[in-house]
């Protein structure tokens, strides 16, 4: 499953970071009832003890502190026109999308998220806009709390 991909990440522990950068890396996740009720990542951080450079093929590389990184889901956001989740992808043999037209496979479903090798998640944080009823009725809720 997703979720036992990522706690398999995470058991591994801190491993020698890539491209002979200094140091390790560990990765980490708080999981908590998603929109729909099932388990669900939260926040996904990543743990480095050592300062490192990145950048992708082409653009300028970048200097990073050694620290804790994270990404967290904001679904609360009071007022605000949007909000953030985290989404991921599953292809299969690396290329057939499981999930297709975002449909929702639950973190720990044992037969539409299960990863096999040379299976693939793409994880990423995204914005989504309220529709102006949603948004009118948590700014409503702010202002009469």
């Amino acid at each position: 499953t997703v979720k036992g991909l990522m706690d398999a990440a995470v058991a591994k522990g801190p491993e020698p970071r890539p491209n002979n950068d200094p140091g390790t890396q560990s990765l980490g996740y708080i999981s908590l009832a998603g929109t729909k009720g099932e388990p669900s990542p939260a926040t996904i951080y990543a743990a480095y003890d050592a300062d490192f450079t990145r950048g992708a093929p082409g653009e300028a590389r970048r200097d990073y502190s050694k620290g804790l990184y994270r990404l967290s889901e904001d679904t609360l956001s009071l007022g605000s026109p949007s909000y953030t989740v985290w989404q991921y992808y599953i292809l299969k043999g690396g290329d057939r999308l499981v999930n297709l037209n975002n449909a929702f496979v639950p973190f720990n479903d044992e037969t539409d998220a299960a990863i096999e090798d040379n299976d693939r998640v793409v994880w990423r944080l995204v914005s989504v806009l309220k529709n102006s009823e949603e948004a009118d009725l948590q700014a409503s809720r702010r202002y009469l709390s």
